[in-house]
């Protein structure tokens, strides 16, 4: 079986998660989280749920104030989290004066050895050149989530060998449309980015993603299920140059004819 994947979801910003996980039907959801202490409570609820991967994170947007705790968790956690989400640069002006703290929780990340060896969600927004040439630099593969940048920077993404991934929200903006256009089906992931981004006038969540493949199906000019399997694909990929050499992706103890990650 040939599983959907939800590469960026704040499942914990849910008011009902489990009910979110009940309601989507074959998909792996990675769940990040904001602050580190976050990710240990997910990770303790939901580290037997098989529909789960929990991702340890501390958005830029909390870089400022998360004080030197939650920089400590943030390191000392890496060995034990696959999954790195949501890290990364926000220099819009909701970032902007935090630059300085932003700068320094990323650098400090990015000089962690072992951060070579995770599948990585990070955001971009307002700070797009700096992000993509300091993971070029650091020789991190990552995920670029909801890329909003300008499409001159994709190429030198793309030489960097990072991946997007692109939500239900892209597809209802003329700039949207045009940074999936200008993406290769081989670099591209799903997400929801729930419950931040909003599908067809309701809260995205992961119940949108096989929506979402059938509309890249459109694009891509494929069927629905050439789609997922393009999407499954570059997860696996993806995985194996990070994390290890397994050949697919499904819910954990899952009994399925595919190997499981994680």
């Amino acid at each position: 079986m040939t599983w959907f994947i939800d590469s960026h979801c704040h499942l914990d910003l849910f008011a009902e998660p489990l009910g979110v996980l009940d309601e989507t039907q074959n998909t792996v959801v990675v769940a990040v989280t904001e602050l580190p202490s976050r990710y240990r409570l997910l990770e303790a609820r939901f580290r037997r749920d098989r529909r789960v991967r929990v991702a340890l994170g501390l958005h830029p947007l909390r870089a400022a104030d998360a004080g030197p705790l939650e920089e400590g968790q943030l390191v000392r956690q890496l060995e034990r989290s696959e999954y790195i989400g949501e890290v990364g640069l926000d220099f819009s002006r909701h970032g902007k004066d935090s630059k300085s703290a932003q700068l320094r929780v990323l650098d400090r990340l990015l000089g962690e050895p072992v951060l070579r060896n995770k599948v990585i969600s990070v955001h971009s927004r307002g700070a797009e050149a700096i992000t993509i040439r300091r993971l070029s630099s650091a020789g991190v593969i990552a995920i670029l989530h909801w890329y909003t940048g300008p499409l001159s920077l994709i190429d030198e993404a793309l030489a960097a060998g990072l991946y997007f991934s692109v939500n239900p929200a892209m597809l209802s903006t003329r700039k949207g449309l045009e940074t999936i256009a200008a993406l290769p089906p081989e670099r591209v992931l799903t997400e929801s980015d729930g419950p931040f981004a909003k599908a067809r006038g309701h809260v995205a969540g992961p119940t949108d993603v096989p929506w979402l493949v059938a509309e890249l199906a459109n694009i891509w000019r494929t069927d629905p299920d050439g789609a997922r399997g393009v999407v499954h694909a570059n997860m696996t990929r993806l995985y194996a140059a990070t994390v290890g050499t397994h050949t697919s992706i499904a819910p954990r103890h899952a009994t399925v004819s595919n190997a499981v990650i994680g």
